[in-house]
């Protein structure tokens, strides 16, 4: 009999190697099935004392953002994460990256393939079409194994020198019984002189991380990094075992990148650390740490387990905004994290990485939450850009007959 994959604790686990939940992919256990979206019929939009604004989505007041040209992938794994936006000013046009998600099979075996795509609207954000794919899934098989290479994570940003892309991918090997072993992950950037040339331009290979297995209680075990350009010594006083979930953020001729730096998987130890990349030489060019946006101690005093998934984006009165997703976790019998939605943060002095902050931590000037999206992983993986007419996009995950869906949705939030 097929299982039901929604219902399948072997789906749920796998479920989580898409947008941005690698790592987890590769610890073993079970998860409850999720109960059905729910049809709420109002937003919540509410300025709090505090001067908080907090909202949650539901499905009839954030509705889906469709892409015209995205294929519609077959059962049990489809639909579109990740995104990242980015307005050119010189064409008007407002640039989509995003991860593409699709199934294949191997050995038996149902497994996700995640894509990287561009998408650009040229209506302020009413309406989006795809323009090309940025990086495919690319499978090798061998006798007792089969190697795939996935993509995530995106982000893209227009600097003096054209348009730059970073986004991460991985290699997971595959054995005969399907379990994985081995995943050699890396951070990679791509150059090029604009957004519709960057599928073309020669990603560099910034830093490589390799998941060597799992230990005999089912935690990720992560070997040394390869130095490339990108390693940990570069964070002074941190033993950065890999970086993850990269944003790119542009502004008065320079061009900044923002990474997580995973210490430790289990549990977890995250800090978000800012660098400041070489205008002349984005890609090829060792870049310059300026600092540690926010760290575990940030993450308790939000309410969570580690803070993922940057975006920073300029708001309409000029702040800088710093968006991640509240993850909680990990789950009973699982290990694996859940999205709590988003926050809306500020940086309130980028040269000096500073977070805006109050007497508890980092001041928060927006929640972002979805009602409409109860299936795991859970609502989060905001983008923001104040010239796009969706306001924030939020990812949302839906699970029913067809098995699990996940979509982009537009709050209309300008926080």
């Amino acid at each position: 009999m097929t299982p039901r994959p929604c219902d399948d604790a072997r789906f749920a686990t796998r479920a989580r190697v898409v947008v941005g939940w690698f790592f987890a992919a590769l610890v073993a256990g079970c998860a409850p099935a999720s109960p059905p979206l729910s049809d709420v019929a109002s937003m919540d939009a509410r300025e709090a004392a505090t001067g908080v604004v907090e909202i949650e989505c539901t499905n009839s007041t954030c509705p889906t953002v469709a892409i015209a040209g995205e294929r519609v992938a077959s059962p049990p794994f489809r639909g579109v994460g990740d995104p990242s936006l980015e307005f050119d000013p010189s064409t008007s046009a407002l640039w989509l990256s995003y991860s593409s998600l699709a199934p294949y099979e191997s050995a038996g075996q149902t497994l996700f393939g995640v894509s990287l795509a561009l998408a650009r609207s040229d209506d302020g954000g009413r309406t989006f079409r795809k323009v090309s794919d940025l990086a495919t899934v690319t499978r090798t098989s061998e006798p007792t194994r089969m190697l795939a290479t996935m993509h995530e994570v995106s982000t893209v940003a227009l600097g003096p020198s054209g348009a730059v892309a970073a986004w991460l991918d991985y290699t997971q090997t595959f054995i005969e019984g399907g379990r994985d072993r081995r995943a050699d992950l890396h951070l990679r950037l791509a150059a090029a002189p604009s957004v519709d040339a960057l599928p073309a331009a020669p990603p560099e290979r910034w830093l490589r991380g390799t998941v060597s297995g799992t230990d005999d209680l089912g935690r990720v075990v992560l070997e040394p990094p390869t130095p490339v350009r990108f390693d940990s010594s570069i964070v002074p006083g941190h033993a950065c075992l890999t970086f993850t979930e990269p944003t790119l953020y542009a502004s008065n001729g320079r061009m900044f990148l923002a990474a997580n730096c995973i210490r430790a998987i289990a549990p977890a130890d995250y800090s978000l650390e800012l660098f400041e990349l070489d205008p002349r030489a984005p890609t090829s060019a060792r870049p310059r740490w300026i600092g540690t946006l926010l760290d575990g101690a940030d993450a308790v005093a939000l309410g969570a387990t580690s803070l993922e998934q940057a975006d920073l984006a300029l708001a309409r009165d000029g702040s800088l905004l710093l968006l991640v997703t509240q993850v909680t976790g990990p789950l009973a019998c699982t290990g694996a994290p859940t999205h709590r939605g988003c926050l809306v943060l500020e940086v309130d002095d980028i040269d000096r990485a500073h977070v805006r902050r109050g007497e508890r931590g980092p001041w928060v000037r927006a929640r972002i939450g979805a009602d409409m999206v109860s299936t795991a992983p859970g609502p989060g993986l905001c983008t923001y850009d104040r010239n796009s007419e969706t306001g924030v996009l939020i990812v949302g995950t839906r699970c029913g007959a067809n098995g699990l869906t996940f979509e982009l949705r537009r709050t209309g939030l300008h926080p």
